[in-house]
């Protein structure tokens, strides 16, 4: 048995799954009435703890000798992965933009209208660790000053980090 209102398979993120696809339901929002606009911040972080493998053992998370051999996946592969899925979500008429994190900010994708699939990729495959650590306050306030200029109804920013930080993140977003 499953239970459901009017809003919640939609939000659930059952789009694509086994669930939607035994049950009677859509799990897109179909209306154009009822669809809310979207403009997503991607912040993901390129320091250097961005390297290692999500397996990795140690208190810094920075990529062991040999560490990359192990057969595991870095961070930043996955925080790719996540990031498609997140942007593979939006509508045409939604936002993203990519912002690139460690010790500064650099947007690989600046916040717009969702581009064409192949300015996706090319930013996405962009994203590399660096030798950098991690500084999260103005990277956010960063993306929510774009966000603020957006006229989406509704605003996100999405962080991928490995959680590592050189400074202690105090920002009035």
């Amino acid at each position: 048995m499953t239970i459901g209102g009017t809003q919640s398979y939609a939000l659930g993120g059952y789009l694509g799954s086994e669930l939607e696809q035994i049950l009677p339901v859509v799990s897109d929002i179909l209306d154009p009435q009822r669809r809310q606009s979207v403009a997503e911040v991607l912040a993901i972080d390129t320091s250097g703890s961005m390297g290692a493998c999500h397996c990795a053992e140690g208190s810094n998370g920075m990529p062991a000798a040999g560490n990359r051999s192990m057969g595991g996946i870095n961070k930043t592969d996955i925080s790719r992965a996540g990031a498609a899925r997140a942007i593979e979500a939006l509508s045409d008429r939604d936002e993203i933009g990519v912002l690139a994190v460690n010790t500064s900010e650099r947007w690989v994708i600046d916040l717009q209208q969702l581009p064409a699939e192949e300015v996706v990729t090319s930013g996405l495959r962009s994203l590399h660790p660096t030798d950098n650590g991690t500084d999260l306050s103005r990277s956010l306030s960063e993306s929510a000053a774009a966000l603020r200029e957006s006229n989406a109804a509704l605003k996100h920013i999405i962080l991928f980090t490995a959680g590592f930080t050189d400074a202690p993140v105090l920002t009035d977003l």
